[in-house]
C-alpha cells in the first residue's frame, strides 16, 4: 500500500512540476477574452424565434446577469439569449468579448454544473468504498494519478507537437503500470496482465496504424478537431492524435480482460496444483471466450451509444448506409470498435501465457525453496 501512494504522489509531484508547460500552450490559444461566473437575476422577455433559413423554432431571451467574480463582480448586464433555455436564479457562464476597438460582447457559455458533477463524484466514492473498503483506496489514487497525468504531462505535450503516436504508446504504457500495480499490488499476476497488455498494445498500435493508413482517416472528422486545427494554426498532426486516441482508448477495456485472465488463471491453478500448462491454459482459454465475447459487445455498444445522435441525423437524409459507414465521421467509430476487439482478442491468449508462465515459475521457486529447508 505505501509503495502504491508513493507513485501516486512521484507522478503528482512530477506532473504539478510540468504546469508552466501546460499554461504556456495555453497562451497560446488565448484570445482577449474571458469567461465569467453570473446569476441570471432576471428574464426582461422571452419568446420563439424561427432560425433563419429552417422551419427550426428556437426561444430567444433577454435577460439580466450579475456577475458573481473576477474584475465585472457585482455588475448587471443585459444581453440576447438565444443558446438555452434559463430560469431566474440559475448559475451560468457566460463568454466575455472585448474587441480591439473596445467593444463588449456578451453570451452564454454553459450552465454551471460543478455542483452536480460534484455531488455526483461523491456518491461514486462512497458506494464504490462501500463495496470495495479500504482496499477501494488504491484505484481511487490511480484513477486521480492517470488523470493527472494525461492533463499535466500528455496534453502539454500533444499541443508541443510532440509526435503523437509514439506520446501516446509511451503514456499508454506507463498508465497501465501505475493502475496496475498500484491498485492490484506488485505480484505475479499483476506482472502477467501487465507484460500481457503491453504486448497486445504494440500489436492494437500496427494495426490501428495500418488502418488509419489505409482508409485515410484525416482525423478531421469532428468539430473538436476542426476547432484544435484552427486554435493551434494547424501546426498538430491529427491523424496521428487519432491515433493516439485509438491507443489511449484502448487500454481501459485491456486493463479489464488482462486482470481477470490472470486471476482465473492463479485460481485455476490453486484449485488443482496437479494442472498442467496445457491444461490450464486449455481452461483459462475457455472461459476466456465467453469474458471475450460480452466485451466485444460492450465495446460496441459503447461506440454506438456514444454516436447515437449522429446516427438519428443521417438516418433522416436519403444516405444508404454503405455510404454512411464511408463518412469519416463513422469510419473512425468502426476502426476504435474494430481495432479495439482485435486487441481484446489477442489480450487473453498472451496474458494467459505469461500468467501460466510466471505462476508456474514461482511455483517452482516455492517447492525448492521448501525442498532446501527439508
Amino acid at each position: 500500500m505505501k509503495k502504491g501512494i508513493l507513485w501516486v504522489l512521484l507522478f503528482i509531484l512530477t506532473s504539478v512540476a510540468l504546469v508552466p508547460l501546460q499554461s504556456a500552450a495555453q497562451e497560446l490559444l488565448s484570445e482577449k477574452q474571458e469567461l465569467l461566473r453570473a446569476l441570471v437575476v432576471r428574464i426582461v422577455n422571452e419568446k420563439d424565434k424561427t432560425v433563419e433559413g429552417t422551419d427550426v423554432i428556437n426561444i430567444s431571451q433577454e435577460i439580466i446577469v450579475e456577475f458573481l467574480g473576477g474584475d465585472k463582480e457585482g455588475e448587471r448586464v443585459q444581453f440576447l439569449n438565444d443558446y438555452i433555455k434559463l430560469q431566474e436564479g440559475e448559475i451560468i457562464f457566460v463568454n466575455y468579448l472585448v474587441t480591439n476597438e473596445g467593444d463588449e460582447f456578451y453570451s452564454v457559455a454553459e450552465t454551471d454544473r460543478r455542483g452536480v458533477l460534484a455531488v455526483f463524484t461523491g456518491l461514486f466514492i462512497v458506494t464504490f468504498l462501500l463495496f470495495a473498503g479500504w482496499r477501494g483506496i488504491r484505484p481511487l489514487l490511480s484513477l486521480i494519478a492517470v488523470f493527472a497525468v494525461i492533463f499535466f504531462l500528455l496534453v502539454p505535450m500533444l499541443l508541443s507537437g510532440a509526435p503523437p503516436v509514439l506520446v501516446s504508446m509511451l503514456f499508454s504504457i506507463l498508465i497501465m503500470a501505475l493502475v496496475m500495480f498500484v491498485t492490484h499490488g506488485f505480484t505475479p499476476s499483476t506482472l502477467a496482465a501487465y507484460l500481457g497488455t503491453t504486448s497486445t498494445l504494440l500489436v492494437t498500435t500496427l494495426l490501428a496504424q495500418t488502418a488509419v493508413s489505409l482508409a485515410s482517416l484525416s482525423g478531421y472528422g469532428d468539430d473538436a478537431a476542426i476547432y484544435l486545427n484552427l486554435n493551434t494554426g494547424g501546426e498538430l498532426n491529427l491523424s496521428g492524435i487519432l491515433l493516439g486516441s485509438i491507443i489511449i482508448g484502448t487500454i481501459g477495456v485491456l486493463d479489464d480482460i488482462a486482470i481477470t485472465q490472470t486471476a482465473l488463471t492463479a485460481e485455476l491453478k490453486l484449485a488443482n496444483k496437479k494442472l498442467s500448462r496445457q491444461e490450464l491454459f486449455t481452461r483459462a482459454m475457455r472461459v476466456g471466450r465467453e469474458h471475450i465475447s460480452a466485451l466485444v459487445n460492450t465495446l460496441a455498444l459503447a461506440y454506438a451509444g456514444a454516436s447515437l445522435p449522429l446516427l438519428l441525423l443521417f438516418s433522416l437524409s436519403d444516405i444508404s448506409p454503405l455510404l454512411l459507414i464511408n463518412r469519416e465521421i463513422f469510419a473512425v467509430e468502426v476502426v476504435r470498435t474494430l481495432v479495439g476487439s482485435i486487441g481484446l482478442i489477442l489480450a487473453v491468449p498472451l496474458t494467459t501465457w505469461f500468467a501460466i508462465l510466471l505462476i508456474h515459475k514461482e511455483d517452482t521457486v516455492v517447492k525448492a525453496h521448501a525442498h532446501h529447508h527439508h
